[in-house]
């Protein structure tokens, strides 16, 4: 069956999830007649420019039609060579056409993009120092969340809290890694993003971290193969063009693929299938703090051909409309495409908007 072109491109953007965070850009690229594919991404640097500029070019286009659409974006070539620059808007756009090419076709995009290799989807709380109110200190800011994290994981189950280690002095995370694992004891998975922390601040975290089971360190700025820092701690980082040499060393066990940072779903897909080469996990994430985004990343994870870490939603997942996280697995309508749109009442909050028509 012959699928339509695509006749519009609209953009929205929304204000930040929370104060003096970015604004986040919803992409709703229209068929002919037909459905709408839906993408989201944050408002970072020129991506507002960058998508008005770039829709002209898939405007016209048919959604399955991937290489064309690849070249007019920046995204063919090698995924980790070739891409320059900020992808971010590239990708929420690519992404936002094959939601719609999978609508159109009637599938899920997850069998769009090649079948369902992961059925459930797991997916990491998150925990940083300022979830506790302002005004508590020391022992009790930790109790506070501790408590916090406890009544989560009893709500939704998360069987992984990603603890992000900024806004608080070294010995602070260690006293709060430590109270999280004498409270949860092996049940919960504990893992560090360290990419928030300088280098100085980031040494004195990775000792107690293996000493504590820490199951893994996102982004952590510094060699933990070699000196002080050595760790036997597996090591996750983004994928860049220096990536398939750290993971030849052994240097990392992870990749971590931001889905719009790296060029959208096609090409984490084909990042993913390198860190297959290298018998190596993916960790899948996103921050836009946006039902069709952690969708989008439902859809790819169960289409990823790799053994998946929880995947990382953003700030605060369990808050995220429309989004069910029970036994920690999310759970979402399962329909063509992403399988959900935004909520309109969302999108009539947008403080701008553009149009991109034939």
């Amino acid at each position: 069956m012959t699928q339509p072109k695509i006749t519009r491109v609209a953009l929205s953007l929304l204000p930040p999830a929370a104060p003096g965070g970015n604004g986040r850009i919803v992409v709703g690229v229209e068929a002919a007649s037909g459905p709408t594919g839906w993408s989201a991404c944050g408002d970072h640097g020129s991506r507002w420019a960058d998508l008005e500029r770039l829709a002209r070019a898939v405007v016209g286009t048919v959604p399955s039609d991937t290489t064309r659409r690849h070249e007019a974006l920046g995204l063919a070539g090698e995924p980790l060579s070739l891409q320059k620059g900020d992808l971010g808007g590239a990708g929420a756009l690519d992404s936002a056409v094959l939601d719609l090419a999978a609508r159109c076709a009637g599938v899920p995009l997850a069998l769009w993009l090649g079948g369902t290799h992961n059925a459930r989807v797991a997916v990491a709380d998150r925990l940083k120092w300022a979830d506790a109110p302002a005004e508590l200190t020391g022992a009790a800011r930790v109790r506070a969340l501790v408590e916090r994290a406890e009544g989560r994981v009893a709500r939704h189950g998360f069987a992984t809290i990603t603890l992000l280690c900024s806004g608080a002095e070294p010995d602070q995370l260690v006293a709060l890694l430590t109270a999280l694992r004498r409270a949860f004891g092996s049940r919960v998975d504990l893992r560090l993003d360290l990419g928030p922390c300088p280098a100085a601040a980031a040494i004195p975290l990775v000792g107690p971290a293996r000493e504590l089971g820490v199951s893994a360190l996102i982004e952590p700025g510094i060699d933990v193969s070699v000196g002080p820092a050595r760790t036997k701690v597996p090591i996750a980082v983004s994928a860049c063009p220096e990536h398939a040499g750290i993971l030849r060393g052994g240097v990392a066990q992870i990749m971590r693929i931001l889905t719009n940072h790296h060029g959208g779903a096609a090409v984490a897909l084909r990042l993913a299938a390198l860190a297959r080469v290298f018998q190596s996990e993916v960790m899948l994430g996103a921050g836009s703090g946006l039902a069709v985004e952690a969708a989008l990343l439902q859809q790819l994870a169960r289409a990823t051909p790799a053994d998946l870490q929880p995947v990382d939603l953003g700030p605060d997942p369990a808050a995220i409309d429309g989004i069910v996280i029970t036994d920690g697995v999310l759970n979402l309508p399962d329909g063509p495409g992403i399988g959900i749109v935004p909520d309109p009442a969302l999108l009539a909050r947008a403080t701008r908007r553009a149009e991109i028509a034939a």
